[in-house]
């Protein structure tokens, strides 16, 4: 699943990073991270089927270009399905600013349920 998010996203933003930056990353930054895996309860069989919710945070200096890409990866991901990935559906976002760096950036976190083979 991760994979095919990382291709989604490479395809709307330059600068992709699954789980954390390096030092000395280059904006507007794309944070992703899976937060809570929800497997599919079935009294039938197991299978390996679930909601997983993923956290993409747009870091950059410029809110509008933070913003920008935000939207750019919103569009890509709502309602989107792809090979063991069956649909996607946007769920919450929030601006913050971030001080954690030596320059103050804005952060744009999204969060999306994915559901597929988990």
């Amino acid at each position: 699943m991760e994979a095919l998010i990382y291709t989604r996203l490479i395809a709307v933003a330059a600068n992709v990073y699954p789980g954390k930056a390096p030092l000395g990353f280059f904006q507007p930054a794309v944070i992703y991270n899976r937060v809570t895996t929800t497997p599919n309860s079935n009294l039938d069989d197991d299978d390996d089927t679930g909601t997983v919710r993923f956290q993409i945070d747009v870091y950059d200096e410029s809110l509008f270009t933070a913003q920008a890409q935000a939207r750019s990866i919103r569009s890509a991901l709502k309602s989107w399905s792809a090979g063991t990935i069956s649909h996607t559906s946007f769920r919450d976002e929030m601006v913050m600013i971030d001080e954690t760096t030596s320059t103050s950036l804005f952060r744009i976190k999204l969060v999306f349920d994915i559901v597929g083979i988990i």
